[in-house]
């Protein structure tokens, strides 16, 4: 073959390729990878919490559109489960798509991945999430206190601890309730708070427990224990020829690490509310408020019995001046620059009335500015200490410091205008 008829084969060849219609290659999704935003392993969380979902390296053709859903696919969001967030996938079919735990009932939810008509999903438990609306307070201070991820409408009780572990609490108590025989149902009210997987049940020589979440079955029986009622019931198959025996452990309120503060119950998403008076028995170091409920499923959040602060505002930008204010530290006490921190960053005094801020009531008032910090749209602690006492009030932060130049190019010497 001559080189002009090579050279016209190529053109053709050339031509012909053009012309044909390009279709991507659309990969099959892999499994999403959920991780917090420091890129470790995410399984688990509560309310709030942000997570990160990514993709692999040619999952998608780039630019596909990438939703994240919760539980169901079929919806936007609408309250209980849908749409969380969208993205497009890179040039190279990877994607970064994050959202935050929404308010969901205790236990395992799907987290949805959809890229046109393929889905993957990924598999995320919620846990118990106590939220009052001070970190610390003195004794009868009243705070509120939400509560996120328990079991879905059940019973509920708010107590105050002295340890974070259920299984250290006030289990003292014990008891037993023996049921005559013959019949094939039973039900009663031990009008205690039980002990998760304390419960035992004997009939004649057959033995078993509670399974630490509320339920009393074997392959004879059907039965139910409420943890925080203490109601209980059995259904038998048949009617037993024996005394049913039921034992038990039950929390007992101390003077000195324990306190029942209410009752109430949960929505369908799990979620209740309380106004809680701080036990006067209380002394100055850090107790917990749990939230149990009849499944005993429970959480807790740290509270200091002692100092207190309160900031104003708490809705923050970068550069903004905040009033702190705090009571129950050490009378006549010092408070220097370096003793009041706003996440990892040193807060800057601004209104100081001198080494000795604090007055003889273990009062002071004084104002910061608000450093930059790493992150908009997050939460960050105002920390303050005497060297003796410490607390901390909760900020959110809007925007981070930041400037901007019109135009952002231009020959040397030309003008510029700079905005921050």
């Amino acid at each position: 073959m001559n080189s002009k008829k090579a050279i016209t084969l190529l053109v053709l060849t050339i031509l012909l390729m053009a012309l044909m219609p390009a279709f991507p290659v659309n990969a099959d999704l892999s499994p999403p990878t959920l991780e917090d935003k420091d890129g470790d392993p995410k399984p688990d969380g509560d309310k709030g919490d942000t997570v990160v979902v990514t993709g692999e390296d040619g999952d998608v053709p780039g630019g596909t559109t990438i939703e994240i859903y919760w539980d169901d696919t079929t919806h936007g969001w609408n309250g209980v489960s849908g749409l969380l967030n969208s993205t497009s996938a890179d040039s190279d079919g990877n994607y970064e798509v994050w959202f935050k735990i929404p308010e969901s009932k205790y236990g395992t939810h799907t987290v949805w991945v959809k890229a046109g008509t393929d889905y993957e999903s990924v598999s995320l438990d919620v846990y118990v999430k106590v939220d009052p609306d001070a970190s610390s307070g003195e004794r009868l201070d009243k705070i509120d206190v939400d509560v996120y991820g328990q079991a879905s409408g059940k019973d509920v009780v708010m107590l105050f601890v002295a340890d974070d572990d259920i299984a250290n609490w006030n289990w003292a108590g014990s008891g037993t309730v023996t049921e005559p025989l013959g019949d094939d149902e039973y039900d009663g009210d031990l009008n205690e708070i039980i002990e998760p997987g304390s419960v035992v049940i004997t009939v004649g020589l057959e033995v078993w427990s509670d399974d630490g979440e509320g339920n009393l079955d074997n392959t004879d029986v059907d039965g139910k224990i409420n943890y925080v009622t203490g109601d209980w019931e059995l259904t038998f198959d048949d009617p037993t020829t024996d005394d049913v025996v039921i034992d038990y452990n039950y929390l007992i309120e101390a003077t000195d690490d324990t306190e029942e503060l209410g009752t109430g119950a949960t929505n369908s998403l799990g979620t209740w509310a309380k106004r809680i008076e701080i036990p006067n028995w209380t002394n100055y170091m850090t107790y917990y408020i749990a939230s149990f409920d009849a499944k005993g499923y429970y959480g807790t959040d740290d509270f200091s019995v002692g100092s207190v602060l309160t900031a104003s505002p708490e809705d923050v930008d970068v550069g903004d001046v905040v009033t702190v204010r705090g009571r129950g530290f050490t009378p006549l006490g010092s408070i220097s620059n370096a003793d009041v921190m706003i996440g990892d960053e040193i807060a800057e005094i601004v209104d100081y009335e001198g080494p000795e801020a604090i007055d003889g009531d273990g009062e002071f008032s004084f104002k910061v500015v608000v450093p930059q910090l790493p992150d908009e749209d997050e939460d960050y602690d105002l920390v303050v200490s005497d060297g003796v006492r410490t607390a901390d009030v909760e900020l959110s932060l809007g925007e981070k410091a930041k400037i901007t130049i019109t135009p952002d190019y231009g020959p040397q010497g030309a003008t510029v205008a700079i905005e921050g």
